[in-house]
């Protein structure tokens, strides 16, 4: 059996590549761009450097609009990184008004055998850019929208490696077993540079999901690779897995490491698996540093690598911890750990703006404080809910999420800050919260888009108004933001629709709202998903008024909502909880408790939503069933009713302005202040 050794070899790579693919000399604007490579953090005592992982040797750029390129070009004057791991380089592209989208992929291989043509789809780049694995280097990808590309212009480009990183070390105290290799078994044979699964691709990027080639086997066995006695670093670098979710294929299917040493003596091999936390057995995402911490050495394990990795790991305790970057802490011990998804925490301007960290821990009874307060030696004030005159923070879901509320508008030109500490066993974790000024989002526009078969479901009339008067939207008001732009179709033509539906079209908008009576296809409901989770700045409305409204949409989503149809004449109750102030009690005013929002017929959807999690229920009908919900991770708004922001009987008061006293009003523009924020806070 073939063994391949992967050994780091950048070094090899050709220096940085001159040549310019020609734009035209005419409209060229030299662009300095500023490529940050992503940061390292390790528990472990380092054995090597990490310079390897933060050069970059080749910049190729693409450019794309409407996701086809319209040319690509090479980056020159590539610097080393410096100390804060960012890389400076120069290109030359063409000026633009109108928004681009550049794809940059570092360290690729194969230059002088891939040239796209002008009309390539984003598609067909991401097919070609494919690597054959093992190879040498890691190649990095990053995004940019720029809206105008003019001369001078500096852009800063955030990268996210192409292959995750293994690292073995044995813990302080295991004096029974000496390393000596290394292997993987069943690794990818292939992976492609750029990712189809990223979260925060401007700004943090992380993989989500496994990118594969669709002809991707896992094939390949790596070793062994020699490693000193009590670790391994940097020294196993590996692609992407999808994992393997059937128990009875685990053992012989699964992507594994196999550790070979002296254990009492006698040379000995152990199988280990990636199973970390809620990820699936076996799944390998791109950027992670994965470091498998031998705590005990039990037994003898198999005689032969090949043996190891085919059966049940035994004989040694492992514990495995992800690194990517948006886990800024993960600490751990051998008998817990507690991971926090950032550590620092951005909060909209106005108030009751609201931000959400992950916690991922066995520890049942951490506790937070003002930071202030730990500094002066008041770790006994340490509980589970804090409020000053600026914050609230609240553990909440079982200790699985830090609840970060802002309480009044930050209406001072700069950021307004504090900091809490989480103390967990041993540790002591700073987080620090930021809340954004008013002002940071003045020139920013957001394009809304409503798809409806009549002017119910959509943006008109008063709701119209509303949302373009520039005193609720606008760069002086309440929410400040360059203006809202609102834009209806309610043809129900098979070809309009199409067109309607298209991607190239649907990418124009942050914002799409599927209203009464749209019936998309299967096909076109993949395109609307796609839509939405390609940018962390789009937001989905799904109207449900009827058993065939959006019905393809739901069921791709396969969330476990059972809609059913038609009720009685009362009004939808408005739910008052921790989870819905930011609507209740939001920048255009309180709803007073006991209100409801009045129905316009009693003809809409209602669903169960108990069983869905991450749902937030905002209002319901008389069984207590949900009307009208939110589910902030997938940023989709679910609207039992189509009509509740319609004209007349839904309650809306006339005109422009924002009525204080009508439930309707103060409801419908909380909802959509809490939908910009999603796009502007995700925009940048």
């Amino acid at each position: 059996m073939k063994k391949l050794l992967y050994i780091l070899l950048l070094g090899v790579f050709a220096a940085s590549c001159s040549k310019e693919i020609p734009v035209g000399e005419e409209d060229n604007r030299r662009i300095t761009l500023l490529i940050n490579i992503p940061s390292e953090k390790t528990v472990s005592t380092r054995s090597g450097d990490m310079s390897d992982e933060c050069v970059v040797n080749s910049l190729d750029i693409f450019v794309m609009a409407n996701g086809v390129l319209q040319y690509y070009t090479q980056a020159t004057d590539i610097s080393a990184p410096d100390a804060n791991l960012k890389t400076t380089c120069t290109a030359w592209l063409r000026k633009s008004a109108t928004q681009q989208q550049l794809i940059v992929v570092a360290n690729r291989t194969n230059h002088d055998t891939y040239y796209p043509m002008k009309g390539t789809t984003i598609e067909a780049l991401k097919a070609n850019l494919c690597l054959s694995y093992p190879g040498a280097g890691i190649p990095m990808y990053g995004e940019a929208l720029v809206a105008d590309i003019a001369a001078d212009d500096a852009l800063e480009i955030n990268m996210l490696r192409a292959l995750s990183r293994i690292d073995v070390h044995l813990q302080a105290g295991v004096n029974n077993f000496v390393m000596n290799e290394l292997y993987a078994y069943r690794a990818a044979n292939k992976y492609r540079i750029i990712a189809d699964n990223v979260s925060n691709i401007y700004t943090a990027p992380v993989a989500t999901q496994p990118t594969l080639e669709p002809s991707t086997t896992f094939n390949v066995e790596v070793g062994p690779v020699t490693t000193a006695a009590t670790t391994s670093t940097n020294q196993l670098y590996l692609p992407e897995s999808a994992g393997v979710t059937a128990p009875a294929q685990q053992l012989s299917n699964a992507t594994c490491i196999v550790v070979g040493g002296l254990y009492n003596g006698q040379q000995n091999y152990y199988r280990l698996d990636f199973e970390v936390g809620s990820y699936p057995f076996g799944q390998i995402l791109r950027n992670f540093r994965y470091d498998f911490v031998i705590s005990s050495v039990a037994s003898h394990g198999w005689t032969t690598p090949e043996e190891a990795a085919s059966n049940k790991a035994s004989g040694l305790t492992v514990t495995v911890q992800p690194w990517n970057l948006s886990e800024k802490e993960l600490l751990m011990t051998p008998d817990s750990y507690f991971k926090l998804s950032n550590r620092t925490v951005k909060i909209a301007a106005s108030a009751n703006s609201i931000r959400n960290i992950d916690v991922d821990t066995n520890i049942d009874d951490y506790r937070i404080l003002w930071k202030t307060d730990y500094d002066a030696g008041l770790k006994h004030l340490a509980t589970d809910s804090l409020q000053n005159a600026n914050f609230k923070v609240v553990i909440t879901n079982s200790g699985k999420i830090l609840n970060f509320r802002a309480l009044s508008a930050n209406t001072a030109m700069g950021d307004k800050l504090d900091s809490i500490v989480v103390i967990a066993a041993q540790w002591v974790i700073p987080l620090y919260i930021h809340q954004e000024d008013m002002y940071k989002f003045l020139n920013k526009d957001i394009y809304c888009y409503s798809l409806a078969f009549n002017e119910y479901g959509s943006f008109t009339g008063r709701f119209k108004q509303k949302l373009e008067n520039t005193a609720n939207f606008g760069p002086s008001g309440t929410i400040k933001v360059g203006s809202l732009i609102t834009e209806n179709h309610t043809t129900n033509s098979g070809t309009t629709w199409n067109s309607y539906v298209a991607y190239s079209n649907l990418s124009k908008y942050d914002i799409l709202w599927l209203g009464y009576d749209r019936f998309p296809t299967a096909a076109q409901a993949q395109t609307i998903l796609q839509w939405l989770r390609d940018r962390p700045n789009r937001v989905l409305i799904i109207n449900s008024d009827s058993n065939d409204d959006n019905t393809q949409i739901h069921n791709l989503l396969n969330n476990g909502l059972k809609w059913v149809y038609g009720g009685s004449t009362n009004n939808f109750n408005v739910i008052f909880s921790e989870a819905t102030k930011k609507f209740t009690n939001g920048p255009f005013g309180d709803i007073a408790p006991g209100a409801t929002i009045l129905r316009r017929d009693n003809i809409f959807g209602r669903t169960d939503a108990s069983g869905s999690p991450h749902i937030i229920q905002l209002t319901t009908h008389d069984n207590g069933m949900m009307v009208v919900g939110i589910d902030p991770t997938s940023r989709i708004i679910y609207l039992g009713d189509g009509d509740i922001f319609a004209d007349g009987r839904s309650g809306m008061s006339s005109g422009a302005n924002v009525e204080p006293n009508n439930a309707s009003d103060v409801f419908a523009m909380n909802l959509f202040a809490w939908i910009v924020d999603i796009v502007l806070q995700n925009s940048n």
